[in-house]
């Protein structure tokens, strides 16, 4: 099986538009001599480029821009100033400073204020002094005012009917007392 497939070669040759040469060692001397064994490729092989690289980078620009866009926080209006100042530095022209932005916006920031519901329910008008003497006599509790806030909207009001926490508490207080003195002396 070391000799050619002729009829396969022809067949080839056929198809591909190629040259038969017959091998005589002179004429084949002359071929080589002109160059005509190896023909040029067509023009249309030569115009068709790789194109995938070129996708691959331009989806890998498409996804960092994509994940920056999602993830960083850019304020338009710092990026124009900031655009404006590196213009006017490459024209030769003279600089603004740049404003202390931070310091500005942590000035201007209102404090918060109290809840007006937790001013009421936990300051009293009572003082630390006054509470010592409260286990002596219990008739001279103080009753806690609410503050003068007035309460958040949606709330209720602190104050009832029956008045607020710090007088029934008291009024509860009295009755227990009471019913201590009745019982104690219905046991003497």
């Amino acid at each position: 099986e070391m000799t050619s497939n002729t009829p396969l070669l022809e067949r080839l040759r056929d198809r591909t538009g190629g040259n038969r040469y017959e091998e005589d060692e002179a004429l084949l001397a002359a071929v080589a001599k002109a160059g005509t064994v190896f023909r040029a490729s067509p023009e249309r092989v030569k115009s068709l480029l790789p194109l995938w690289y070129w996708l691959v980078f331009l989806s890998a620009v498409l996804l960092l821009s994509d994940v920056a866009v999602r993830r960083l926080a850019f304020d338009p209006h710092r990026l124009a100033e900031r655009g404006r100042i590196i213009w006017a530095r490459l024209r030769g022209l003279p600089v603004p400073e740049p404003r202390q932005e931070t310091i500005e916006r942590l000035q201007v920031r209102p404090t918060p204020a109290p809840s007006a519901r937790a001013g009421q329910r936990f300051e009293s008008e009572t003082k630390p002094s006054e509470l010592l003497s409260l286990g002596e006599n219990a008739g001279s509790i103080p009753a806690a005012t609410p503050s003068s806030e007035s309460p958040l909207p949606g709330e209720p009001s602190p104050k009832t009917e029956d008045g607020d926490y710090a007088s029934r508490l008291l009024k509860a207080k009295k009755k227990a007392l009471e019913e201590r003195k009745r019982d104690g002396e219905q046991s003497d």
